[in-house]
């Protein structure tokens, strides 16, 4: 990936090495912050937070294979002659400039994306469009905050035309700093939510603001992708300097620059329309659910822009991928199973059971959802308007199981007051609980088909382990 030379020029760190190691032609296959995974050939950088230190496993990082070690100016290592140690005033500054670096020297095309909900999704959409017009990359997992974006900026590899990089928040003051890293040449916001609200003092409109940094961060040549739509869209609109391209989830809403025509949420097939050039092109996505309709057309609406005709992205929608816990298919226990589990909000959570509500099912449909963290004291206020949607939706639903302090309580008496039979709901204090009801007491039968979804601390995902 880089060299020695390149990495001191970067980082403006100085070398701990012998004379013959400065004088060989070292270079790194990549980067590593956790001496727990594979360490051969890379450069493992000593990261510091409020409850660890990587300085103090240097050692064990050479030991394990690192070519060189990235410490603190004043940590207490020693190495030997057969190591490298580059010291930096502040090896978290120094990852950034690495990654800076780095992406100079790809030169990648870059789609910065936010929002509070969907991002994952988008994410894969975009990329899986924009590959069309040669090798794009796209954050590995949830790498999204000030650690995770470098760490995928120092990921993509050399010959990446396009990059999709996500950032995500759950404080003031973090989007701002990972925009400058980013310097993107376009962004897409999915929307603003109820997401960490705990955390912002004046509620959504701190959230919108937040998020609109990177917005702001996109150079008046490029473009930014909103939903007409959306709550904050004059105000997020109002923050750009840039193009504002508009996509609408209201099929036929030609006001808006990309709209669809037609579209099934039970398929995912959707016309898409470009107001502007007149172009459309009918696309089998397989994602399911309406709300990915504005999913669809952000991504869609990036690749047009970007110089790919709409046509051209039917030959994408194959390798549109399914995340890892986001609305995943798993066949366990003599049941469908719909994992949804890795993390929760309120309009998360109303879209999954408005989709799950409408999907065919072999037999009994079942509902388990579980606590929603970081909504502060309005809680439970939130948790019962999402009972409500369950109970709006009772009648396709055969069981609502609660999970957690907050769900058993007000999510349930949501349900229950806007239509779901108190006989067809349960209610546990932890997932352990759950499990066992679901397979010492026969709550669950053969052929169920069962969606699961939470905030990711519930681990809702072990209901499915050793059943």
């Amino acid at each position: 990936m880089f060299s020695l030379q390149e990495l001191c020029d970067w980082t403006g760190g100085s070398v701990d090495a012998s004379r013959e190691i400065l004088a060989a032609n070292v270079s790194f296959n990549g980067i590593e912050t956790d001496t727990r995974l594979p360490l051969e050939g890379k450069l493992f950088v000593a990261l510091k937070g409020a409850a660890f230190d990587g300085n103090l496993f240097a050692g064990k990082a050479l030991e394990a294979g690192a070519r060189a070690v990235l410490i603190d100016k004043t940590a207490a290592f020693n190495g030997d002659a057969t190591h490298i140690a580059i010291r930096v005033d502040d090896t978290h500054e120094a990852l950034n400039n690495l990654a800076i670096g780095w992406k100079k020297k790809v030169s990648p095309w870059i789609v910065g994306l936010t929002g509070s909900v969907g991002k994952t999704t988008v994410k894969e959409i975009t990329a899986a469009f924009l590959s069309v017009a040669g090798m794009t990359f796209k954050t590995p997992g949830n790498w999204n905050n000030n650690f995770g974006v470098p760490k995928s900026i120092l990921e993509m590899p050399e010959e990446t035309k396009c990059a999709v990089l996500e950032t995500g928040t759950n404080h003031p003051g973090e989007i701002a700093p990972l925009a400058q890293l980013i310097a993107p040449n376009a962004v897409i916001l999915t929307n603003i939510a109820p997401c960490h609200i705990a955390n912002f003092s004046d509620g959504l409109a701190g959230i919108a603001n937040e998020k609109a940094d990177l917005l702001r961060s996109v150079p008046k040549d490029g473009f930014v992708v909103l939903d007409k739509n959306g709550d904050f869209f004059d105000y997020l609109s109002r923050q750009v300097q840039a193009r504002v391209i508009t996509v609408s989830g209201t099929v036929g809403d030609s006001a808006a620059d990309y709209y669809a025509t037609a579209f099934d949420s039970a398929t995912g097939e959707v016309t898409i329309c470009c107001s502007k050039d007149g172009e459309s092109a009918t696309l089998a996505t397989g994602l399911v659910g309406e709300h990915q309709l504005t999913n669809i057309l952000q991504g869609a609406a990036v690749a047009h822009e970007y110089g790919i005709a709409l046509s051209s992205l039917v030959a994408a929608c194959p390798i549109i991928s399914d995340a890892k816990m986001r609305w995943e298919k798993i066949e366990k226990a003599g049941c469908h199973w719909i994992n949804d589990a890795y993390n929760a909000n309120p309009l998360s959570m109303s879209k999954a059971i408005e989709t799950f509500a409408k999907i065919q099912a072999p037999s009994r449909k079942i509902i388990v959802l579980g606590d929603m963290f970081e909504l502060g004291v309005d809680a439970p206020k939130f948790h019962n308007q999402v009972g409500k949607v369950v109970g709006r939706n009772a009648s396709q639903i055969d069981l609502f199981v609660a999970i957690g302090a907050v769900s058993k309580e007000a999510m349930v008496q949501g349900a229950i007051a806007d239509g779901m039979p108190e006989a067809l709901v349960l209610a546990f204090d932890t997932v352990a609980q759950a499990k066992e009801a679901f397979y010492t007491k026969s709550v669950l039968k053969a052929d169920d088909t069962i969606l699961i979804k939470a905030s990711r601390g519930m681990a809702l995902e072990g209901l499915l382990e050793d059943c």
